[in-house]
C-alpha cells in the first residue's frame, strides 16, 4: 500500500490485523468482514507482490475476497489461514529462486567446459586473445539458461500449485 498523504508515517498491518481480528470487545475493534478483507489484503500486498508466482499470488488474493463461510464471524481464524498460506508460498517461491538458480549456474559452467574444450581439441588461440571475464559472460549469454529454465520450471513447481 502506498501512502501519498502520510509516507513518512508507517503502518503496522500485523498488529492493526491482530487488533482487528480479536474479540469485538468495544465498538473500536471492529470491522466488518468486507473492510477486514480489504485491510488483510492491504496489509500483506508488499509480501503477495514480492511473490513471482503469478497463479500464486493469484490464488491468495482469491482465498482473501472468496473465504468460507466459516470464516465470515472469525475474522482471527480468516487472518491465520491467510498468514499460513503467504508464508507456505514464500517459501516455496524460496525454493524455486534457489533451485532455478543452481540450474542457471550449472547450465553456465557446462556451456564454459564445453567452450573450453572445444578451443583445446581445435588449437584455437581465439581464446587466450579474449579476457577470462568476455570469455564468462559471452558462456552465460550462449548457455541458453534462459529456455531451459523456462521450460523446466513447471516441473518444479510444486503440484499442489498445478491445481
Amino acid at each position: 500500500v502506498q501512502q501519498t498523504s502520510f509516507p513518512e508515517q508507517r503502518i503496522d498491518w500485523d498488529e492493526l490485523l491482530d487488533n482487528l481480528a480479536g474479540p469485538a470487545e468495544t465498538f473500536d475493534h471492529f470491522a466488518s468482514q468486507e473492510t477486514f478483507r480489504f485491510l488483510t489484503n492491504c496489509g500483506i500486498s508488499e509480501r503477495l507482490h514480492a511473490i513471482g508466482v503469478k497463479k500464486w499470488r493469484n490464488d491468495i488474493t482469491n482465498e482473501i475476497h472468496s473465504a468460507e463461510p466459516v470464516y465470515r464471524f472469525n475474522n482471527s481464524a480468516f487472518l491465520a489461514k491467510i498468514r499460513h498460506v503467504l508464508a507456505n508460498h514464500e517459501d516455496e517461491y524460496h525454493k524455486l529462486k534457489e533451485a532455478t538458480s543452481i540450474l542457471e549456474l550449472a547450465l553456465w559452467k557446462a556451456k564454459i567446459n564445453e567452450s573450453n574444450s572445444t578451443y583445446q581439441s581445435q588449437g584455437r588461440k581465439r581464446r587466450i586473445e579474449m579476457d577470462a571475464s568476455t570469455f564468462r559472460r559471452q558462456c552465460r549469454m550462449l548457455c541458453g539458461a534462459s529456455l531451459v529454465v523456462e521450460n523446466v520450471l513447471p516441473f518444479l513447481l510444486p503440484l499442489a500449485s498445478l491445481r
